[in-house]
């Protein structure tokens, strides 16, 4: 996850040592202050050098083909629209709410607070990409609605990849740039149970996940697609067990 953050790369899209790949790999406190006037866009960055310094940390990057569902056009064309002078998605505080989780996924931070009477949550996820998304979740329904106001399609595809639980790699191919505004909903209710002897991207429930976000999709003009297509990997060469200096 830290390797992830530091190198701007989702943690699934990362390779390594088996000490720091498993269930139950070592944790580690980070405690560092930024110099005056750092900026803080560039606090990965700064991240990425600590590990190099701390751990010998090195690393190559690598381009895999991999199955992977391509984000593209459907049928009928584009029918989201295109974001223009839209405020970005704001919320006061409820009191009443139990505190928020921030949790960072590759560059991605994702603050969820769970709603006050106990009945499911709301997660702002942001990042250069996809601006600020809202997920407002209904436990009893397993339903998401998702709305953005200023995403790329390459930040959508990011947060598809994130969302959805497969570990097949999301990709955007529509070849359109820009920035839009969508909402959409997802229901996974009474999907297959997981099969652990088929492979991820030919179980029953892995088919079933994608149709369930293709439903939700398909009113925004798009869809997912199996295809292979090349990823670009995180490979970890060598990384110390335990960091140096103070």
């Amino acid at each position: 996850m830290l390797i992830g953050y530091a190198f701007r790369l989702p943690p699934d899209r990362i390779t390594g040592p088996d000490w720091m790949m498993g269930v139950g790999s070592a944790r580690f406190d980070v405690r560092a202050k930024m110099a005056e006037g750092a900026p803080e866009n560039q606090v990965p960055e700064m991240v990425r050098a600590l590990l190099i310094e701390r751990f010998h940390l090195t690393t190559h990057r690598t381009n895999a083909t991999q199955a992977i569902y391509a984000l593209v056009v459907a049928k009928g064309g584009l029918k989201a629209k295109a974001a223009t002078g839209i405020a970005p998605l704001t919320a006061a505080p409820d009191p009443a709410a139990p505190p928020a989780t921030t949790l960072f996924f590759g560059e991605t931070l994702d603050r969820t607070t769970p709603k006050a009477d106990g009945k499911g949550t709301t997660t702002d996820t942001s990042n250069p990409g996809m601006g600020t998304v809202r997920e407002t979740e209904d436990p009893d329904l397993l339903q998401s609605r998702i709305e953005a106001q200023s995403i790329t399609f390459e930040g959508l595809a990011e947060l598809l990849d994130k969302m959805m639980p497969v570990s097949t790699v999301v990709v955007d191919m529509t070849g359109i740039k820009g920035r839009y505004q969508l909402a959409f909903e997802v229901l996974l209710k009474d999907l297959p149970r997981p099969d652990p002897a088929a492979m991820d991207t030919g179980s029953e429930r892995d088919a079933a996940i994608l149709q369930r976000f293709n439903d939700g999709l398909r009113k925004l003009g798009l869809r997912l697609e199996r295809r292979r297509g090349p990823v670009e990997t995180l490979v970890v060469d060598h990384a110390e067990k335990a960091p140096t200096g103070d």
